[in-house]
């Protein structure tokens, strides 16, 4: 599958949608910046930006479509999948592990968070066995609970991609709704809690996600060529199933963690939604306006520092944050201080670590190293 402008400008879309959802929910003042009223209607932004954590359904659904694509009619030997899963770990590795140690140097300068860890957290973040049995340890930064998820799909995926030539993208795909159903329901029961929310790393676990991956391997196995019509309408089927999906959502939130019907199933419908976004985009003659510009762009290229880097940010800078930090003037401030920082580090990421890596995996793994 060859370089899609509008699917790399989506990736730097879902990275910044991350990270605005951590803007308005940690720093004070910054969901009365976004309240506007216009006579008797009044609107806040703070709503969509709210469904910002939506960017991590996105980079589970394109890293299944994006990754399937490639594989899908690769010679899948041992030693081709031994030097694909080296290339996926020199992608993601690299960047996090230089990032710990940036953890490391930084408390033991003193600073308040992330503090010095335990030898075992520590253990557990460096080798991704985070919120995984027996131990459960946290990790040191709060998004990288992905990380483990994406990296046990990774394994999983030439498995999946010879189930779907052995039986079928649909056979292999309802077998994943309904194991991620399956996970979903049950977790409630296994392990009780009057909020679920407490238990979002246990439900989006592999098995609670893996409906979102084997969604984007489905799209990635379905026709490649459709009319302009058709496009289209994957495309506004697609985001009218997820404008109403978040719609239903904000009418049962007050009871969706409690468990039920809602919590086994809307991950899903809203991974069909955006599998259905990534296939009219992938389809697409031509970049979009907006996920082909040359911002999109440089930013799809640094999503996964700006990924890491953007909650940490946010933390130090809430940290330093005045007793009169609930001003909405200061959100901004805020935000505009961390956009700037996170970049900053996402491009030394990427150019000192990141672009290197990949470098290093194109030389050493050419065969896999296209496809992943």
């Amino acid at each position: 599958m060859k370089f899609n402008l509008n699917l790399h400008g989506l990736r730097g879309l879902a990275a910044l949608a991350v990270f605005l959802f951590h803007w308005v929910a940690l720093i004070p003042g910054a969901a009365p910046l976004l309240q506007f009223s216009a006579g008797p209607l009044a609107f806040s932004l703070a709503t969509p930006l709210g469904f910002g954590w939506l960017g991590v359904t996105v980079f589970f659904v394109l890293s299944g479509f994006l990754l399937a694509g490639k594989l899908k009619d690769a010679r899948l030997d041992a030693r081709f999948v031994g030097a694909y899963l080296a290339h996926r770990g020199l992608r993601i590795l690299p960047a996090y592990w230089v990032q710990l140690m940036a953890f490391i140097a930084i408390a033991a300068m003193g600073a308040s968070w992330p503090g010095m860890p335990p030898a075992r957290q520590f253990a557990a973040n460096l080798l991704l066995w985070m919120d995984l049995p027996p131990w459960m340890e946290r990790p040191i930064n709060g998004v990288a609970w992905t990380l483990p998820v994406e990296m046990m799909f990774y394994l999983i995926l030439p498995a999946v991609v010879l189930l779907i030539r052995a039986r079928g993208a649909v056979q292999v795909l309802l077998a994943a709704v309904v194991v991620t159903f399956l996970w979903r329901y049950a977790v409630p029961f296994i392990w009780p809690a009057p909020n679920q929310a407490d238990n979002l790393t246990i439900l989006n676990a592999l098995p609670g996600s893996l409906s979102l991956f084997v969604l984007g391997v489905a799209a990635a196995h379905a026709p490649r060529k459709a009319s302009p019509r058709a496009v289209l309408a994957w495309l506004l089927g697609g985001m009218a199933g997820l404008v109403i999906l978040c719609v239903i959502l904000l009418d049962n939130l007050a009871t969706y963690y409690q468990g039920g019907l809602l919590l086994t199933v809307w991950t899903t419908c809203a991974g069909a939604a955006i599998a259905a976004i990534v296939h009219a985009l992938s389809l697409a003659e031509k970049p979009l306006p907006v996920l082909g510009s040359g911002a999109l762009r440089r930013l799809g290229d640094l999503s996964y520092g700006l990924y890491l880097w953007h909650l940490p940010v946010l933390l130090w800078l809430k940290a330093a944050l005045p007793t009169d930090a609930g001003a909405p003037a200061m959100a901004l401030w805020v935000l505009g201080g961390a956009t700037l920082a996170s970049l900053a580090l996402a491009l030394l990421s990427y150019r000192l670590v990141e672009a290197p890596a990949i470098r290093l995996g194109l030389r050493s793994f050419p065969l896999a190293a296209r496809a992943a």
